[in-house]
């Protein structure tokens, strides 16, 4: 579960696109991103089409999502960056909260094999 600030600024692409081009070794082994921010669907929709993304984009326009995993502090708040890595039984193993936008996908595979959720 990632969470990023605003559809279409440069670090935002730049993160969702590094989680892309790891998109197909998370898919074999049945792992899966989910990226959340605040803008409303029609805009991620947009966001999403113009990176040929393949995983799914979570509107929190009333951050739900982003109190629960402390991503925000106030209803008025951007999502704060970062990467929540949740087992198959749904327990938080890792908290990334310096995401390296250019290198984050990778990032997390290392993060995943260290943790051995991955091979």
């Amino acid at each position: 579960l990632t969470f990023f600030p605003k559809c279409f600024t440069g670090g935002c692409a730049s993160h969702l696109a590094s989680l892309q081009s790891v998109f197909s070794t998370l898919d074999t082994h049945d792992t899966y991103i989910w990226a959340v921010s605040v803008d409303s669907a029609g805009i991620q929709r947009s966001f999403a089409d113009s990176l040929n993304l393949t995983f799914p984009l979570i509107p929190d326009t009333d951050r739900n999502l982003c109190f629960l995993y402390n991503a925000v502090q106030t209803r008025s708040d951007l999502a704060f960056r970062q990467t929540i890595i949740i087992d198959k039984g749904g327990v938080v193993r890792y908290i990334d909260r310096q995401v390296k936008v250019d290198s984050h996908g990778p990032d997390v595979l290392a993060i995943m094999r260290r943790l051995r959720l991955l091979p």
